[in-house]
């Protein structure tokens, strides 16, 4: 037990940042907002020959759907002056992967929070006559934590920022089983909606709303590890 003593603080900090990560790409993810300024930025009814409500119904509809909100994919808009379904037979497969991966990501957020809540339970309980190696151990683990967090993160967004076309590939081989995502252009809705250009940036704005919310946590801790050694030396 006394193992599981010493782990339990950084089972805590690793569960909370994975906890922050998922959050941080479901709010990017289906922030509405942030869809409508990039298609403004580029265009993208003009190019596409849609109208803008069209193009939000689409959208909506895809958001949805991911969401659970609604069971299919069934939207009519018009492109060019023809109306049509919005999305093929191919894409529909294709998000039906999607939803079930973003299912799983929901699932290890719930799976991430249990375990910081019953990990620090532990070491509360645990530390309860040594309040403050509590709070210099837990303080100290979270930045010890984030160190390695922040370095993996900072190695795969200089990826991203020097060759995103692989990494965005690299990504897809990685979590889907198939070729489906190979969109094409002339005949796919969602790759003319969503291009390389509208992923990175929504890949960036993820990593910028994680790497604040780290900031903020570690300023956090390190101003409590102050106050800690501070209180220390005027207790001596």
């Amino acid at each position: 037990m006394k193992k599981f003593t010493s782990l339990s603080p950084y089972l805590a900090s690793f569960s909370l940042i994975i906890f922050l990560f998922i959050t941080c790409l479901d709010l990017n993810c289906f922030n509405k907002a942030f869809f409508h300024e990039e298609y403004a930025r580029m265009n993208t009814a003009a190019n596409l020959q849609m109208s803008q409500d069209d193009l939000n119904a689409s959208t909506d509809a895809l958001l949805d759907y991911l969401k659970g909100k609604r069971n299919d994919l069934t939207v009519t808009v018009t492109i060019g002056g023809h109306t049509q379904n919005a999305f093929n037979a191919k894409e529909i497969t294709h998000m039906a992967d999607v939803r079930t991966l973003y299912q799983a990501v929901l699932f290890i957020r719930v799976a991430a929070a249990l375990l910081f809540l019953i990990s620090l339970a532990y070491y509360i309980v645990d530390t309860r006559r040594r309040r403050q190696k509590f709070l210099t151990s837990c303080c100290g683990c979270f930045l010890k934590t984030t160190g390695i967090i922040v370095f993996i993160l900072a190695l795969l967004s200089g990826w991203a920022l020097l060759d995103f076309q692989s990494f965005w590939t690299a990504f897809h081989h990685l979590f889907f089983r198939n070729d489906l995502w190979l969109l094409d252009p002339n005949t796919d809705l969602l790759i003319n909606l969503f291009p390389a250009e509208f992923f990175f940036a929504l890949v960036f704005r993820i990593v910028f709303t994680f790497a604040l919310s780290i900031v903020v946590l570690s300023g956090i801790s390190i101003a409590l590890l102050l106050y800690s050694r501070h209180a220390k030396k005027t207790s001596i």
